[in-house]
C-alpha cells in the first residue's frame, strides 16, 4: 500500500524564478514579496512573469474554489426550523482624507489620518433566485478536467434547467422541395484520396467552453483575436494564464490566501464570497445564434450583440450568460469586463446592474482594495491617499517597507516613498553644485540636466548672473544669459 503526501506550496513560492515578460534580462527572476504580490527584484506583478507550470494547476484550483457551491448554506436553507440569509454591510461614511498638496515639484507630504467607519449595520437580504448547477470541463494541455458543482443537489434545491425558450422562427418551405434526382454510375466514382499526414493540423486548446454543440467550440475560438485564442503553446495560452491570475485572484476567494486577517475580517470575507456566488457569479455558454426574435410590435428581428450592438450573423457561435437574461448575446470577442475591457477568462463573469465584470473589478465595486497587498479591505479602518486605499499596516514605503504613518513621503507612481529612498533612487543631482536636489525644493530641468532653482546654482556660466525667472540659453550642462557670454565661454570654431 503506497501512501502519498501532498506538499503544500506557499503563495509567495508560486513561480519563483520565472522570467519577467516586461523587464526581460533586467530581472533575475520572480522573487515574490511576502505580502505585496509583486516581484522584489523588478517591482512587476506576479502575472507579468512567465509563470507557466504552476499557474496551469493553480488556475484550475482557483476556478474550482470559486465555483464550488457552499453545501453548508444549502443544507441550512433547506432546514424547516432554521434559515440564514447573506448579509451586506451598509455604505461606509468616510472622513475626508488629507490629500497631498499638488505642486510643480515632488514635495513630501504628511501621511493622512486613517479613515474610520462611523456606522455599520447588517441588513437581511432577500433569498436570491436559484441558479443552474455549474458543470465546467477544462482542457489543459490535452487533458480533460471536469468540475461538477451542484449537479447532484440540483433536484434537491429545485434548481431550474437553463432557460432556452426562444420564439419559434417563421415557418419555412424547406421540406417541400423535391429530393434531388439520383444518378446511376456504371462504376463507383473514384474515392478522394486522404490528405497526407504532413497536411493535417492538430490544434490542442488550453481550455474549451461549455457549448450546446461541440462543433461550436472551433467557431468560438476562431472568432477570438489571434493573440487571445487559448491554443497550447501560443501567445493566447499565456494571455489566458495571466488573466486567470489577474481576474480571479485566489485572495479574493479564500481567506486563507490573505495576509494576517483577523477573525472578524475572515467572517466578513466569507459572507462576502457567499453573497457574490449566489447573486453574481456565472459561467457563460456558447450557443448557436437563434437567428430571430419577436419584437414588442410582433415583428421578427435579428439579435444584436449586447456589447457592440452589431447584428449577430445567422449560425454564428455566440456567448450567452444566464444571469443577463434569455435574449442577450455577445460576440465571442465582445464578452469582456465592463471595467478593464479584457476578455472574461474561461467565460466566468459577475453580473451587476446590467453589466458583466471580471471577478477583480466586481469585488472592487463593493470593497476597497489595498494598493500594497492587492487584497480587499475588510478592516473597519484604512488609509486613503493618492486616489488609492491601504490597510493601515500596509501604508509603507514602496522600496524599504518602512511604515509611513504620520511621516513625510513622496508619491511616486501612486505609491508612497520615504524621503531617504526617494533621494537615493529618484532624486536628481544639481549640475552646478553636484548635490542631491531634495524633494521639498524647486529645481529647473533642461533635457537630462537639472539645477537648484536659486541664484547660487541656476546662473550664467560665464558672468554668474542669476537666471531664476529670466530667459536663458542652455548648452549641455551650462547655461548662459546671452549669446555674448556663450561665445566668450565657447568660442566659435
Amino acid at each position: 500500500k503506497l501512501l502519498y503526501s501532498m506538499q503544500k506550496v506557499l503563495t509567495h513560492e508560486v513561480g519563483a524564478g520565472a522570467p519577467c515578460l516586461k523587464c526581460g534580462d533586467k530581472c533575475p527572476g520572480l522573487d515574490l514579496h511576502f505580502w505585496r504580490k509583486i516581484c522584489r527584484n523588478c517591482k512587476c506583478k506576479q502575472e507579468d512573469h512567465d509563470v507557466v507550470a504552476s499557474v496551469s494547476t493553480r488556475g484550475i484550483d482557483n476556478i474550482g474554489k470559486l465555483l464550488m457551491q457552499d453545501r453548508e448554506v444549502n443544507s441550512e436553507n433547506q432546514s424547516p426550523t432554521k434559515t440564514t440569509s447573506p448579509t451586506k454591510t451598509s455604505p461606509v461614511k468616510q472622513s475626508k482624507p488629507v490629500a497631498p498638496v499638488a505642486a510643480t515639484v515632488a514635495a513630501p507630504v504628511t501621511a493622512p489620518k486613517p479613515n474610520r467607519i462611523t456606522s455599520t449595520a447588517v441588513h437581511k437580504v432577500q433569498p436570491t433566485k436559484p441558479v443552474q448547477p455549474i458543470n465546467v470541463t477544462l482542457d489543459i494541455g490535452g487533458q480533460k478536467h471536469t468540475l461538477d458543482f451542484g449537479s447532484k443537489g440540483a433536484a434537491e434545491n429545485n434548481l431550474p434547467s437553463p432557460s432556452n425558450d426562444f420564439p419559434p422562427p417563421p415557418s419555412s418551405n424547406e421540406d417541400s422541395f423535391p429530393a434531388p434526382p439520383t444518378m446511376d454510375y456504371p462504376e463507383p466514382p473514384p474515392a478522394i484520396p486522404p490528405l497526407p499526414e504532413e497536411f493535417e493540423t492538430k490544434v490542442t486548446y488550453e481550455w474549451t467552453p461549455q457549448a450546446s454543440d461541440p462543433k461550436l467550440v472551433d467557431s468560438y475560438v476562431s472568432a477570438l483575436p489571434k493573440d487571445k485564442q487559448p491554443i497550447v503553446g501560443s501567445a493566447g495560452a499565456k494571455y489566458r494564464k495571466k488573466q486567470l491570475m489577474r481576474q480571479l485572484p485566489s485572495h479574493d476567494q479564500e481567506p486563507n490566501e490573505c495576509h494576517d486577517l483577523t477573525p472578524q475580517e475572515t467572517t466578513e470575507m466569507s459572507l462576502f464570497v457567499k453573497q457574490y456566488r449566489e447573486k453574481a457569479l456565472g459561467v457563460a455558454r456558447v450557443e448557436e445564434n437563434p437567428k430571430l426574435k419577436v419584437t414588442m410590435f410582433l415583428r421578427w428581428s435579428y439579435y444584436s450583440c449586447a456589447e457592440c450592438r452589431n447584428p449577430l450573423d445567422e449560425g454564428d457561435a455566440v456567448v450567452w450568460a444566464e444571469r443577463a437574461g434569455s435574449e442577450r448575446y455577445w460576440h465571442p470577442g465582445c464578452f469582456s469586463c465592463a471595467e478593464c475591457k479584457e476578455l472574461l477568462v474561461d467565460l466566468i463573469y459577475f453580473y451587476h446592474d446590467g453589466k458583466i465584470y471580471c471577478g477583480r473589478h466586481y469585488c472592487e465595486l463593493h470593497k476597497p482594495r489595498c494598493a500594497a497587498c492587492d487584497e480587499l479591505i475588510f478592516a473597519p479602518e484604512y488609509t486613503q491617499a493618492e486616489d488609492c486605499y491601504w490597510h493601515l499596516k500596509h501604508f509603507c514605503c514602496w522600496h524599504c517597507d518602512q511604515p509611513l504613518g504620520g511621516k513625510n513621503y513622496v508619491p511616486h507612481d501612486n505609491q508612497p516613498v520615504c524621503i531617504p529612498c526617494y533621494e537615493k533612487t529618484f532624486a536628481h543631482t544639481c549640475s552646478t553644485c553636484s548635490e542631491i536636489i531634495a524633494p521639498n525644493t524647486e529645481w529647473v530641468t533642461f533635457e537630462e540636466h537639472h539645477w537648484h532653482a536659486n541664484s547660487n546654482c541656476f546662473k550664467c556660466t560665464q558672468c554668474s548672473q542669476s537666471l531664476v525667472g529670466k530667459p536663458c540659453i542652455p548648452k549641455g550642462s551650462m547655461v548662459f544669459c546671452c549669446s555674448k557670454c556663450k561665445r566668450e565661454k565657447i568660442p566659435p570654431t
